[in-house]
């Protein structure tokens, strides 16, 4: 089997917790490859060079992808940054994975969009929590049609934000992608958004309607008291047959099933650590692997769990929510951008 080989962009504190320790990296070295980082910061580099083995660094991104010929790039950079290094990219010939957000907005995860269309290349999103273990089971289990309802709330504490997006999108865009990722099309949203004195907006709540019938609410605030680090991730998602009672966690690194709770089949519930061990058996950690899961795309050999072609509607979603909109998702016209932060 050829390997894949991934070159990346950016060398931040961000970039290193939760990018170059993809499993798929450290775990998988017959078929995927880190080949090649770049960041403007020489010093950050050579700290990833050494921690993460990288074989090559440089600060210019176009050289890298000129001399090291990647398969594809991974681009962890700042939501003002995404956009217009992703179309770089693009036209380069590269495949990317982006961070999330993808751009600051719906029209910049558009362009990205159209972009890769009209370069023929592929592009997917970093949207961890679908590739958690325990979301991996759900994703099997669960019919979007016996969904009857859904419920999120993600709470952080308030930091200064300097992108010109919405909290919303740029950070608790991770549960809503859930819904959309288990449950299907958004139909309806009905929203509520607040800043309280506060020059962002940090409290939203509201409902969704699902085109394939069930309901989501969803709650989330800024107000978090541990600062920003500290954050509450607790997803419900209940369907006939089926249910999931979750705490995702403060941290990624809660729980090695990517959430702990309990988990209703048929009349049993048994805690997600149980289940997996005595009834599921399937995935394993390891298979929590954004990097693994994009090689396989672009090799063919499996369709993508991140596209950002499937992403896109839930960075509408979160736009509209965080404008406080209410009716249906197809009547919402996204509206922040650059010049206009929310």
């Amino acid at each position: 089997m050829a390997k894949t080989r991934f070159a990346f962009i950016g060398a931040g504190n961000h970039a290193k917790a939760s990018h170059y320790r993809d499993p798929g990296l450290r775990h998988c070295p017959d078929e995927i490859e880190l080949c090649a980082a770049c960041d403007l910061d020489a010093e950050k580099l050579a700290l990833v060079a050494e921690e993460f083995a990288v074989p090559a660094v440089y600060t210019d991104f176009r050289e890298m992808i000129a001399r090291e010929k990647p398969d594809a790039t991974v681009i962890v950079l700042p939501p003002t940054l995404l956009a217009d290094m992703a179309c770089a990219c693009l036209e380069l010939g590269q495949h990317i994975i982006v961070e999330k957000p993808p751009g600051c907005n719906w029209t910049e995860t558009q362009r990205i969009l159209d972009t890769a269309a009209a370069c023929e290349r592929k592009a997917a999103a970093s949207l961890d929590r679908r590739f958690f273990p325990v979301t991996q089971l759900l994703k099997r289990k669960l019919e979007p049609g016996k969904i009857n309802h859904f419920s999120m709330s993600y709470n952080k504490g308030l930091f200064g934000w300097g992108a010109p997006t919405n909290l919303f999108t740029a950070d608790a865009i991770h549960l809503v992608d859930l819904f959309l990722h288990l449950g299907g099309k958004v139909e309806e949203v009905h929203a509520y958004a607040s800043r309280k004195g506060e020059p962002h907006l940090r409290s939203f709540s509201g409902v969704m309607k699902l085109a394939a019938g069930g309901v989501g609410t969803f709650n989330c605030h800024y107000s978090h008291p541990a600062g920003r680090h500290g954050r509450r991730q607790l997803f419900e998602v209940t369907s006939d047959g089926f249910s999931a009672y979750l705490d995702l966690g403060p941290t990624m690194a809660e729980s090695s099933y990517g959430g702990t709770g309990s988990i209703i089949d048929g009349t049993n519930e048994l805690p997600v650590e149980q289940y997996f061990a005595t009834v599921a058996g399937e995935p394993p950690p390891e298979a929590s692997s954004e990097m693994l899961d994009f090689a396989r795309w672009l090799r063919g050999e499996a369709p993508p769990t991140a596209s950002l072609a499937d992403i896109i509607e839930t960075v509408k979603v979160t736009e509209a929510i965080a404008a406080g909109f209410h009716g249906k998702l197809a009547d919402f016209e996204p509206c922040f951008d650059r010049t206009n932060a929310p």
